[in-house]
């Protein structure tokens, strides 16, 4: 369903999520279906024209884990799947608080083709780019020297409003 929206407003990105580990299944097990799922998937977003992009999700203590939390763990599974039409939504405010190395990661990635969606959003208050510990100007340098084509997705709240959030992030992604 989300496939023929998303082809319905224009070719966009849908934004997939795997779900929750489950304690009482093999790890094995869950990750067989993970891939024979994403395949499924990719299969309906090719006769609809779009691109799903499967976002690792960082998990608070006390939940249970999202099976596919990290861009270590999302990255092996996509080649796996190896479906055109099935990338990572790089969410740099996730992966960040659950493994860190973003730019070794983004840069892997983004060379082997696994990288559908890049989003922002700063850590740890997932405010504008500026306002936290990720180095976001050497993130849209490295976006540019990788020579990325896709959306930034901004996924932020604003330390101030809105418009001046957005203001600062587009001045940062112009001269970095």
């Amino acid at each position: 369903m989300r496939a023929k929206t998303a082809a319905r407003f224009g070719g966009a990105q849908p934004i997939i999520f795997v779900g929750k580990t489950q304690p009482d299944v093999p790890w094995e097990t869950q990750r067989a279906q993970i891939v024979r799922g994403l395949r499924k998937a990719g299969d309906i977003a090719k006769e609809h024209g779009v691109t799903l992009v499967l976002e690792p999700a960082s998990t608070r203590p006390g939940q249970t884990r999202w099976a596919l939390d990290t861009a270590a763990a999302a990255f092996p599974v996509i080649e796996e799947v190896a479906h055109p039409n099935v990338k990572v939504c790089f969410d740099l405010y996730h992966l960040q608080l659950m493994e860190g190395n973003l730019a070794a990661h983004l840069r892997e990635g983004l060379t082997k083709n696994w990288i559908g969606l890049v989003q922002i959003g700063e850590v740890p208050e997932r405010t504008e780019p500026g306002t936290g510990e990720i180095d976001y100007a050497y993130i849209f340098r490295l976006l540019r020297e990788m020579n990325y084509k896709g959306y930034v997705d901004a996924e932020m709240g604003t330390s101030t409003t809105p418009v001046a959030a957005m203001e600062v992030t587009r001045k940062m992604s112009l001269e970095n």
